[in-house]
């Protein structure tokens, strides 16, 4: 099994599946820009609720 950080995985990735939490996917997202420019996304986000 190969372990690997995110930016890695997603540099060399055809199709990214976002599964993070909905309240940091735009964070994670963001910071992984360079990495998914012309990349599919598969956006399954979920959904959290805080209180």
């Amino acid at each position: 099994m190969r372990v690997t950080g995110l930016q890695d995985a997603a540099g060399s990735a055809e199709v990214v599946s976002n599964a993070t939490p909905g309240s940091a996917s735009l964070d994670v997202l963001t910071g992984l820009a360079a990495q998914l420019t012309g990349k599919v996304l598969v956006d399954i986000a979920n959904a959290n609720a805080t209180g």
